[in-house]
């Protein structure tokens, strides 16, 4: 992870790159990003190439969709990251519009590693959740809500985490013992109210 690049004997942008491998597009290019050591005389340009997946055109070995007793199953992926060129391009086709803009912030600066650190850090969850989103909340909030990205907002600390459980957890106070985590989503209760105004207004 980002926590590990180290100066002294640390792999070549593209030897490391070519050590990533993740299961989508974007998850592989973010992690291109914020993996890769950064070196200003041979900078990486973030590619990723499809190992395995469902294209056969793109794909070194296709895939075909698994089969469940209801439905046809998502059928696996295998990504590489690659530094130069590939199948696709991370910038322009594979990483979140909020990462990219972000990772795009701290090109050039002086502490640009530094900055790639940090926003790792930001981005941990959502790359250690293998179903694409997060559980986050923060000290205004009495509760937890799930995201999709990231949730940045500079007038606030956000504390994010890969489960429900989790992040309800943190929020209760240190004699937690006799207390129950209110598990109801913010927008869940917003949608419940709502349904309840309109029954209300139709008697």
């Amino acid at each position: 992870g980002v926590a590990d690049r180290v100066h002294a004997g640390r792999p070549t942008g593209s030897r490391r790159a070519g050590e990533i491998f993740d299961e989508t597009c974007a998850r592989t290019c973010m992690r291109c990003v914020l993996e890769v050591p950064h070196e200003p005389h041979a900078p990486c340009k973030c590619f990723a190439n499809c190992a395995e997946g469902p294209d056969k055109a793109e794909c070194r070995f296709a895939v075909d969709p698994g089969w469940t007793s209801r439905a046809i199953t998502r059928p696996a992926q295998s990504w590489q990251a690659a530094c130069g060129r590939g199948d696709r391009d991370c910038h322009k086709e594979c990483l979140p519009a909020d990462f990219r803009k972000e990772s795009e912030k701290c090109s050039g600066k002086i502490d640009e590693e530094e900055c790639i650190r940090n926003l790792g850090k930001i981005y941990a969850p959502i790359l250690a959740s293998r179903h694409g989103r997060v559980y986050c909340t923060h000290k205004k909030m009495s509760t937890c809500d799930v995201f999709f990205v990231t949730p940045r907002n500079t007038s606030r600390a956000w504390d994010c985490f890969e489960s429900r459980r989790d992040c309800e957890f943190s929020k209760l106070p240190s004699n937690h013992e006799n207390v129950s985590p209110f598990k109801v989503s913010v927008w869940e209760s917003v949608v419940a109210q709502r349904s309840a105004d309109r029954e209300a207004d139709g008697r």
